[in-house]
Order: C-alpha cells, then sequence, then structure tokens
C-alpha cells in the first residue's frame, strides 16, 4: 500500500478483542512519526488466566486508584445526582485518559467507571433509558486505553458495580441519601448492570463497597450469574471492640463484619477485599477477611472524606505516607494494592515502585 507524505492516517482494526490505533501524520519510512502502537488481542481467558497465575504464585498486583475523584482532579464536575456516571457520555477523552493515566505509573488492574451507573442510580438524573449505553461506553473507554498503551503488561478491566442509588436534592440544593429501593426494582438494577458489563467486555466484576448484607448478597448474585470472576469489596468501620460492616451507621444495617462475611462466604466471590475504608480502619478488617478467607485478597482504602458531591482532599494521605500502609498489607499477604477516593496516580506509581513483587509467603 502506497501513502504519500503529509497524510492524514488513522486505522482500526474491528477484530474482537483487538484494536489498533495509528493516528498521527504520516511521514514515509516512519510509523506514525516513530511512535510505538501495541495490538491488544488477548482473549478474557487469557487476561484472567495470567492474573490468576500470578495470584497463585503469590505477585502482588497493583491495581488503579479512584475514578469519580480523580476525575474531580483532572477538572470535571460531579454535580450530579449520578456522581461521575455522566462523564461516561459526556467527556470520554477524560475518562479514557485517566484510565491511561493509571496504566502508565503501573496499574495492573483497571476499573470501570460505572460505581454510579447502575438504572436506580441514572433514573435520578433523568437517564435511566440510556443505562446499557452508560455502562457500555464505560467498558470500551477501559478497554480502549488498555489497547492504546504501550505497556507489555497483561492488564485487566474490572467493571465496577456498587450500593449507590444516586442522590436526591431539596429545596437549598443540599444532596440526600435516597431511600431504600425495593427488592425487585435492587435485584432488577443489578442484574441488568452485571449482564451489561459482561456483555461489554470487562475482564471481571468487582463489587465496591458494599456496606449492608442484603445488597451484597443481590450483587453477588447478579455477579456470578454472567460467569466472570468476582470480587468482593467491603466497606467497615471500627466501633469500640468490633469491626462492622459499613462507613456510616445510619445508612447500613449495623453487622458485624464476621457475620457479614461469614453469611457471604459461600456465594461465589473468588477475591475478598478491604475498600474504601479510613486506613488507619483497614487492618482489623483484612484481619477478619484472613481468618475466614484462605483465597486471594486486596486493599484499597480512601483519604479526605465527602462533602457531597464533591471529595475534599485536606490532609489526604500523601504517597509516601500510604506506601507504609500498604508495606503492612502485604506483609500480611495481602495481594491486590490500589488506591480509593481522594488519591490518583502518583500514590499508584510509588506503589509499584516499592512494593515487593511478591508477598513474603501465601500461608
Amino acid at each position: 500500500m502506497q501513502f504519500n507524505k503529509g497524510w492524514d492516517f488513522t486505522f482500526q482494526c474491528r477484530i474482537p478483542r483487538c484494536l489498533l490505533v495509528i493516528e498521527d501524520r504520516f511521514n514515509p519510512g516512519m510509523l506514525a512519526s516513530n511512535k510505538i502502537y501495541k495490538i491488544h488481542h488477548a482473549t478474557r481467558k487469557e487476561v484472567m488466566g495470567s492474573l490468576s497465575g500470578r495470584l497463585q504464585r503469590g505477585d502482588v498486583i497493583i491495581k488503579d486508584g479512584p475514578m469519580a475523584t480523580y476525575l474531580e482532579q483532572k477538572g470535571l464536575s460531579n454535580e450530579s445526582n449520578a456522581w461521575s456516571a455522566l462523564a461516561n457520555l459526556e467527556h470520554p477523552d477524560v475518562v479514557r485518559e485517566a484510565h491511561e493515566d493509571y496504566i502508565k505509573v503501573g496499574a495492573d488492574l483497571i476499573t470501570t467507571n460505572t460505581f454510579p451507573a447502575s438504572r436506580l442510580a441514572l433514573e435520578t438524573v433523568g437517564i435511566a433509558h440510556r443505562t446499557q449505553e452508560v455502562n457500555k461506553r464505560a467498558v470500551e473507554l477501559a478497554i480502549e486505553a488498555r489497547d492504546r498503551s504501550t505497556s507489555e503488561r497483561e492488564i485487566a478491566v474490572a467493571g465496577s458495580i456498587s450500593h449507590f442509588l444516586g442522590w436526591e436534592q431539596d429545596d437549598q440544593g443540599t444532596y440526600l441519601t435516597r431511600g431504600r429501593a425495593n427488592i425487585k426494582q435492587l435485584r432488577n438494577s443489578l442484574q441488568e448492570q452485571a449482564e451489561t458489563l459482561a456483555e461489554s467486555g470487562c475482564d471481571l466484576i468487582i463489587l465496591e463497597m458494599m456496606r449492608e448484607i442484603e445488597t451484597a448478597s443481590y450483587a453477588l448474585e447478579a455477579a456470578v450469574s454472567t460467569g466472570l470472576p468476582v470480587w468482593l469489596g467491603f466497606t467497615c468501620r471500627v466501633d469500640g471492640d468490633l469491626v462492622r460492616l459499613g462507613e456510616i451507621p445510619e445508612y447500613e444495617d449495623g453487622a458485624s463484619f464476621k457475620d457479614a462475611v461469614s453469611r457471604l462466604l459461600p456465594m461465589g466471590a473468588s477475591l475478598m477485599a478491604v475498600m474504601h475504608t479510613v486506613v488507619d480502619e483497614a487492618l482489623p478488617g483484612l484481619e477478619i477477611l484472613k481468618e475466614l478467607w484462605d483465597g486471594p485478597l486486596a486493599a484499597y482504602q480512601h483519604s479526605g472524606h465527602m462533602e457531597r458531591p464533591n471529595w475534599q482532599t485536606r490532609n489526604v494521605f500523601s504517597p509516601e505516607e500510604y506506601l507504609v500502609e500498604a508495606k503492612r498489607w502485604v506483609g500480611m499477604g495481602i495481594q491486590v494494592i490500589g488506591a480509593c477516593c481522594g488519591m490518583g496516580p502518583e500514590h499508584i506509581r510509588l506503589l509499584k515502585d516499592r512494593l515487593p513483587e511478591q508477598v513474603a509467603s501465601k500461608s
């Protein structure tokens, strides 16, 4: 094929699970100005086989950081009842770039911007009818970011599902927690999101910020039914001598974390995590998981606090401070380490650079 000097050249290979993107001024004798582009052609089975093998060997896996609060750091507004979900449609380039940022600093796993993208959440902004579109686009953006990467690492894409039902606003514009959905609505919403994420091409499903046993059980049921691996992420808090499920008493059922984990263990998750938990309170929850579960574990906590609809980053753990805690988690055998709300790529970069490549022991 002949190309004339100075042509604008864009080519995309549409073979499933394969994407080649070349976008630049083409010069004879040079492929897109000497840029290196990656053709990603690994199947979902190959991606998860690689990840599973690394977990079995005891490798430390670096997960990405937050999406919603990092999108804020990149200049987007989350002033919406559906938090960051609309960015998948309105600012796809920024969402894709956020994923790329995490891959560049060493993330082995990236998470779709779908934490707030269930039908129940999207109905608060009048686009429940676009639920599948929002979730599909989120997966596409994560996969595009992976496929544009020059990294030799095999990057997994996790489809995020959470407890989040969206917010409501009063006459003064104050963001309020929505009331509980009825069981049928909740189960249907979770099932639709799980099926859409799976059909759109994510490699696994990650259930995030599970803070009630009932919601977690329905989310697990929906996610496991897709046939994909399911990672179960709990939020917990210390209450005197007891570790409880959830972070804010008035929003949760107050179950003990140990009882909650025991009840959910038989439902088919392949990894358990303590996530979006105050950094200083994560360790007791992780110790309970280690006591009850002999499979792989993950830890990724938040820093700062929410003043709806925005995350406040005052007094956020520095990358160096967070690394100290992460080393402690790895030391107890936690293999998947990332970060949550308030943090960003610099935290992930230091985790990648300074954590050991393997846990000392899986026993």
